[in-house]
């Protein structure tokens, strides 16, 4: 991570600190965002990936590329994550990779409905990272319409993976699955699920990691923007 990775992460921590306040209540402006981002892929197989030691997929079309978020009031969405490989064969001709285009639809027709249904009331704080895709105009234009409220994704810093709770979720789930013996895609798809129902069925977890937040931000901080561990917060 370079000087200037650290200085961006030290300067995003103070703003959401400044911003967000320290207390994580449903009732404040921590308890309604919800934290998004990809998921690496899961696989039935242990082949391993650097990032984040997680398990990379069989195929594109089964359990990978899953966009989710985590919130005070648990998964977004509550029944099952979005699955990349259930819309490809909408696209013709088909992506090789979840593009700029795909994202926008994603927030439009499964994202927003999602968002609605654990924020009724339209209060929820729609949370995404610096990703190319998710700067591109159609993204953009894709979020106003969908929330009404976003954090302004060009104050946030990146390299932030140790501080948002989503990456939990998806370390979480990985080891849930990992406990079950897939021997193909339906059997893992179905998997996933299930412990994506297990996840959000513990609202205390997922009170539990969002209310960690302000101290994660703060170990940033006091770490001058090095990469946090458990123990820093």
């Amino acid at each position: 991570m370079s000087d200037e990775h650290k200085e961006r992460r030290v300067e995003c921590a103070r703003m959401f600190l400044s911003v967000y306040g320290r207390r994580v209540r449903n009732d404040r402006k921590w308890g309604k965002i919800i934290n998004t981002d990809f998921s690496a892929k899961i696989t039935t197989f242990a082949t391993r990936n650097s990032k984040n030691d997680v398990i990379w997929s069989l195929s594109r079309e089964s359990a990978g590329d899953m966009l989710d978020g985590v919130s005070y009031r648990g998964l977004v969405p509550r029944t099952a994550p979005i699955f990349a490989g259930d819309l490809y064969n909408e696209y013709e001709p088909k992506p090789k990779t979840i593009n700029s285009i795909m994202y926008a639809d994603r927030i439009k027709e499964k994202a927003g409905p999602a968002v609605l249904e654990v924020y009724p009331d339209g209060s929820g704080v729609f949370q995404d990272d610096r990703a190319t895709i998710h700067k591109a105009e159609v993204s953009l234009r894709a979020v106003e319409k969908t929330f009404t409220s976003r954090v302004d994704h060009t104050t946030q810093a990146p390299k932030m993976a140790d501080v948002w709770p989503i990456e939990n979720v998806w370390s979480i789930l990985k080891g849930k699955v990992a406990e079950k013996e897939c021997s193909h895609d339906q059997q893992l798809k179905k998997a996933i699920i299930a412990a994506w129902r297990e996840i959000d069925d513990d609202k205390a977890l997922c009170r539990h990691l969002m209310a960690s937040l302000p101290d994660r931000l703060q170990a940033v901080i006091d770490k001058e923007g090095r990469q946090i561990q458990k123990e820093d917060y």
